[in-house]
């Protein structure tokens, strides 16, 4: 499991990715949720791959899971995500930030 390290004035410290979505989902905070599909209706990488999606103030993240892995995810399951917004790496890496920028200043 990768495991995110946010930190700045107001550090959130570490956490597995399952941890994160899971206390986001857990706390109602945002919209977490997790499918065997991408929105157009095609498995995950074929099958045997589950998709994790997140809806953050601050844009749209997620990142694809073997399936073994699936108990991890305590989030709502749905049959076909949102639409995929194009995001990368990179802006999964600037949408973290931000979040922690937008509650720092809260």
């Amino acid at each position: 499991m990768v495991t995110i390290r946010l930190m700045n004035s107001m550090s959130l410290g570490n956490y597995t990715t399952p941890a994160l979505f899971n206390e986001w989902a857990s706390s109602a905070k945002y919209s977490v949720m997790k499918s065997f599909h991408h929105s157009d209706g095609t498995k995950c990488f074929g099958g045997g791959w589950f998709i994790v999606i997140a809806q953050l103030p601050t844009g749209q993240i997620s990142n694809h899971y073997k399936l073994e892995d699936w108990d991890l995810f305590e989030c709502d399951i749905i049959r076909y995500p949102p639409q995929f917004d194009g995001h990368t790496p990179q802006d999964v890496l600037t949408r973290l930030k931000d979040l922690i920028d937008v509650k720092d200043r809260e």
